[in-house]
């Protein structure tokens, strides 16, 4: 089985000034072209959601 990247995704904290807190923002979320619709990005953003919530 080959491994390789199929994913790259960019997630930092920030202020939010109309917040009045740091919120969470996705920058950039590239998948390879043969993978899109495979779920891929939903797994990805699953997996993101808890450490969005703490941001």
């Amino acid at each position: 089985m080959e491994h390789r990247p199929i994913d790259l995704m960019h997630f930092r904290g920030m202020p939010s000034p109309l917040r009045g807190k740091n919120v969470g923002l996705l920058d950039d979320l590239f998948v390879l072209p043969e993978l899109r619709e495979t779920g891929v990005v939903v797994q990805l953003i699953q997996q993101l959601s808890p450490e969005a919530a703490d941001k």
